[in-house]
């Protein structure tokens, strides 16, 4: 005779899995383990950083580091402007009085004695008496001009003047005027005044 201890064991017992609830289970769990491998994958393909980016990177930003930077050697200069045209020239130049009264349009002298002037002339004048080192044809303020650097000529014809000295005549024609920059300096010391001229011819700008 089963007893009530024998009924309550029976309905407490496992029973048996069924087949198909077993095989749905088992490609439940290879599914989401599927899923979540190929979640995982995608995850750190879109996340790694491209190193060579990085190195490309810092190489351009190294290279513009060590580029030097430009530096205005007319920034302190001061500035001419008048009669069509405008320039500047050292801030320790003075004008020339002397020469302001011989038709320049600007005349200014450096501590050195170096005489600049600009003037009004035609394009066939000469200057007497001075023999030609070179001659070159530059662009000052965008207008093609006729650059001659000369000496004090040796003939007994001319009168005698330090011979030491260099000139720099440039010669343009612009807005129906003849243009006449010149410089004069220490020949001892042409190299640095050519470059000195020359920076200061490339601030000129015309009207």
């Amino acid at each position: 005779m089963r007893t009530m201890a024998d009924v309550i064991l029976e309905q407490s017992a496992p029973k048996p899995a069924s087949p198909i609830k077993l095989v749905t289970i088992v490609f439940g769990i290879f599914a989401l383990v599927g899923v979540s491998a190929y979640a995982g994958y995608w995850y750190g393909k879109n996340s790694q950083t491209p190193i060579s980016s990085e190195k490309e990177t810092t190489a351009t930003e190294k290279v513009k580091e060590e580029l030097p930077s430009v530096i205005d050697e007319t920034a302190r200069w001061k500035t001419y402007t008048g009669a069509g045209l405008e320039f500047k020239y050292p801030f320790d130049w003075a004008p020339n009085l002397d020469e302001m009264k011989a038709s320049y349009i600007v005349a200014l002298k450096s501590p050195s004695g170096s005489v600049f002037g600009v003037r009004y002339e035609p394009l066939s004048y000469g200057i007497p008496c001075v023999e030609e080192i070179y001659r070159v044809t530059p662009l000052v303020g965008g207008v093609s001009a006729t650059e001659t650097v000369s000496k004090p000529s040796s003939s007994q014809e001319c009168p005698k003047v330090e011979a030491e000295r260099e000139h720099i005549t440039v010669k343009l024609a612009k807005n129906q005027k003849n243009f006449l920059i010149d410089y004069e300096y220490n020949a001892e010391k042409s190299i640095d005044e050519r470059s000195l001229f020359n920076l200061l011819l490339s601030t000129f700008r015309f009207e």
